[in-house]
């Protein structure tokens, strides 16, 4: 048995469909009014034989003009992975009017060696929720170096981190949280969201 999607010029007819030889699938055609600019277009999986099959009966469909049959090509499948290392975060206890307070522990961003592309990599993230109060993500900065000074701000929008990561790469994941002097004192929690995708497109 095979499946097969085609379709055809329109100087060119169906006439029929059957097995060769009880093997590979045969369509023919009426292919007399066909010129060099007519096509044929072909998409088959065989379940008996191989791609040689193609080869044993498309050039026999029929006698007559023939044009060139034009197989339909598919790019390579793009695969990516990501695993996140020491996640979540957490930031501990920390003072009001304080700035740069490190997130407990070392955290990495592993983009697997089976990935079949180079990526970027976007975060972002939920305001930060307490009883009674709010504290905004923007008070929650990221870097792929443990330098603080040059951090990036967070956002509840996707924003890109780091690009044109290669396959088999791990990212050292550093984060940092300011708490505001008038901060209500409390337990808070943020989700984080972190996206690889293929470099240059958005996620």
């Amino acid at each position: 048995l095979s499946f097969v999607r085609f379709n055809e010029s329109s100087n060119i007819a169906l006439q029929d469909v059957g097995l060769w030889n009880s093997e590979g699938l045969r369509i023919r055609y009426d292919v007399t009014q066909a010129t060099t600019s007519d096509e044929i277009n072909y998409l088959l999986a065989f379940t008996k034989g191989n791609w040689q099959t193609i080869d044993q009966w498309m050039t026999t469909i029929q006698d007559g003009q023939l044009p060139s049959p034009n197989f339909l090509t598919f790019p390579s499948a793009e695969f990516i992975s990501i695993t996140l290392i020491n996640y979540p975060i957490d930031f501990a206890s920390q003072d009001p009017n304080t700035v740069d307070n490190s997130g407990v522990g070392n955290r990495t961003i592993s983009i697997g060696p089976e990935t079949t592309i180079n990526v970027d990599i976007y975060q972002k993230g939920e305001d930060f929720t307490g009883n009674p109060s709010i504290l905004g993500i923007t008070n929650m900065s990221w870097l792929d170096a443990n330098i603080s000074a040059s951090s990036q701000i967070m956002s509840t929008t996707f924003q890109v981190n780091i690009s044109n990561i290669s396959p088999g790469t791990n990212i050292s994941s550093y984060y940092w949280l300011d708490i505001p002097a008038d901060q209500t004192g409390g337990s808070y929690n943020t989700t984080i969201f972190i996206k690889a995708v293929e470099t240059g497109t958005s996620p």
